[in-house]
């Protein structure tokens, strides 16, 4: 059994997996960093053919303040992004940005052009941003683009909220979660869901 433990330590740490700590630094934080082990793990856990190729595109603060850091993401350079991901060939695009702002940039009737023809192999997939209403219940936020997602199948829109357990500890997305809408009420899906749906 020990002489187990040592092994899998070891290898971790040659892995690069335990940082070096002293023993005092053990009462700040854990000597592991469970990520990385993770991915190792699982590197030789699950075969190429079970792994799902999906891109997630996301602003970094390079680009932000390239982009002059404004307060709403430019809808033109934001197309050129995802074309750029999209040609790479990934089975889904997981575009992390909030499309529920913008009504008034300049690029939207050309970020509405594009995600209106959009016929990629990839499938689309938005973060919706849920805002709380009335008596404790959630309703999605309107986005100047709620029509084009109704309308193209390659566009969907998930949820990016996590299921808590009583002491407040998040282990897992809330695969669905329950909207308040004026016609009634109805069922987004997580992204890792959505993902799944939409994937074969």
């Amino acid at each position: 059994g020990w002489t187990l433990l040592w092994i899998v330590a070891i290898g971790f740490a040659a892995a690069g997996a335990v940082r070096v700590f002293t023993p005092m630094g053990l009462l700040a934080q854990s000597p592991f960093n469970l990520d990385l082990a993770l991915r190792t793990l699982s590197a030789g856990w699950f075969q190429p053919e079970d792994v799902v190729p999906v891109a997630i595109v996301e602003i970094d603060e390079a680009t932000h303040r390239g982009w002059g850091s404004p307060a709403i993401t430019p809808r033109e350079p934001l197309v050129e992004l995802i074309r750029k991901v999209v040609d790479a060939g990934p089975a889904a695009v997981v575009v992390d940005i909030d499309l529920a702002w913008g009504g008034d940039d300049p690029g939207l009737a050309g970020l509405r052009g594009f995600l209106a023809g959009y016929a990629g192999a990839a499938p689309l997939i938005f973060p919706k941003r849920i805002e709380p209403a009335p008596g404790g219940s959630r309703r999605a936020a309107t986005s100047p683009l709620d029509d084009l997602f109704e309308s193209n199948p390659r566009l969907a829109w998930a949820h990016a909220s996590f299921e808590t357990e009583s002491g407040g500890m998040v282990r897992q997305w809330a695969d669905w979660i329950e909207l308040c809408t004026d016609d009634g009420t109805r069922q987004l899906p997580s992204v890792a869901t959505r993902v799944s749906l939409l994937v074969e």
